[in-house]
């Protein structure tokens, strides 16, 4: 079973991935094969540790040049699936910008709509008819024709 520290640092994650880089082939298959086959307890622990480390993965020179054979990418990309787009930060900076926009884009939208654009609205109706001329100016008008 895999000891798991509480609190976790940097240095620590990175020492996990290193420990998992220096491994061979046969014994990342053994602990890919122990984390499928686990549960309950164990699977808890074994989660934990590989979240452990694997939450600085992407800054590593295995991620950064892209060295699939490596023991930390099998474990972070392939068995825990941590490598996809939705668990890396440029994915939630990209949403929270969006978001950001369509909430700007929205707030600039109901301001012209409320605020006097296009002639109607901000002012309730105020029992002025006719586009904004008032009865004398409608009667003359009238008269003339």
């Amino acid at each position: 079973m895999i000891e798991v520290p509480t609190q976790v640092t940097r240095n620590t994650a990175f020492k996990i991935l290193k420990d998992w880089d220096n491994k061979s082939k046969k014994q990342i298959e053994k602990e890919m094969e122990e984390y499928e086959n686990a549960s309950g307890y164990d699977r808890i622990q074994i989660d934990k540790h590989m979240s452990h480390g694997c939450q600085y993965f992407t800054e590593t020179d295995v991620w950064k040049n892209d060295k699939k054979d490596a023991g930390s990418y099998r474990i972070c990309c392939e068995l825990v699936d941590y490598c996809s787009f939705y668990y890396q930060n440029w994915f939630y900076w990209t949403c929270g910008g969006v978001f950001l926009f369509f909430l700007l884009c929205c707030i600039l939208i109901s301001c012209c709509c409320c605020c006097g654009g296009g002639g109607r609205g901000g002012g309730g109706g105020g029992g002025r008819g006719g586009g904004g001329k008032d009865k004398k100016e409608i009667e003359e008008l009238t008269e003339e024709d």
